[in-house]
């Protein structure tokens, strides 16, 4: 459910970061174009195909991107959480929503308009070289995320993934302790894997000794992060690389 919306003021706009200690006049082009939103989980905030007007910045709450199949079947490509901006890149090339992004759970959102942005960029360089940096971190990483695709067995992309996003807990006897966000089923649509490999690759390690799982909390043995800082540590797990993206169905 969408509930009302209100104009934003430069304070709040001043907690984003692309937007932080831009001129008065700057500032006060962009807060035209922003407006504070909270909506429910499943809401659909951009529809993959239309024209990209705005770009999201998360306050609270999670958020997806995927890529629809005419079949109806859905490819997570990006999974947002609290301080994360989306649709920027898109926003600022073809000008047309390559992806649907939807929530997860309860979310508040700032959203910011095209026109306000540009017109602060011509106002105020600080933004415009904000606005470029990012969509070069946003190119890398799709870079890095293709490679890890192509190159990176199943093990490594569940390890690397979940020290990105989970939240970290130092044990005294040398593990990490990885709280997840989200659930193993989007975990293993962001990775590329199908749910089944994702369940195959936790039981290899758990059986290895490599890791423990309690619900979403994953712990890194010592000796798997032994493993991990070692050169042989992309073997921890043999298998080929490279599976296959594995669809997931629109409603998971």
């Amino acid at each position: 459910m969408l509930h009302a919306a209100r104009r934003e003021t430069p304070p709040l706009i001043e907690q984003i970061p692309l937007l932080a200690g831009l001129t008065s006049n700057a500032l006060a082009a962009v807060t035209e174009a922003v407006k504070l939103k909270s909506v429910g989980r499943g809401t659909v905030l951009h529809s993959q195909g239309m024209p990209a007007h705005t770009v999201l910045y998360l306050m609270s709450g999670q958020i997806k991107q995927a890529i629809c199949s005419v079949a109806g079947h859905e490819m997570v490509i990006e999974l947002a959480f609290p301080g994360d901006m989306i649709g920027l890149a898109q926003v600022f090339s073809s000008g047309v929503l390559t992806s649907r992004t939807e929530t997860l759970e309860a979310s508040t959102i700032v959203e910011i308009g095209r026109d306000g942005l540009e017109r602060a960029m011509e106002l105020d360089v600080t933004l415009a070289r904000r606005v470029v940096g990012a969509l070069a971190d946003h190119g890398a990483s799709l870079v890095r995320d293709i490679a890890s695709l192509k190159g990176d067995s199943s093990c490594k992309r569940a390890l690397e993934f979940m020290q990105r996003c989970g939240r970290r807990i130092e044990r005294d006897n040398g593990a990490l302790s990885l709280d997840l966000p989200i659930t193993k089923q989007l975990m293993a649509a962001r990775i590329g894997l199908s749910p089944e490999t994702l369940s195959r690759v936790f039981r290899d390690m758990i059986e290895g000794g490599l890791i423990e799982i309690c619900g979403r909390q994953i712990t890194l043995t010592a000796r798997c992060r032994a493993l991990m800082a070692s050169p042989e540590w992309a073997s921890i797990v043999p298998e080929s690389p490279g599976e296959p993206l594995a669809p997931m169905q629109a409603n998971g």
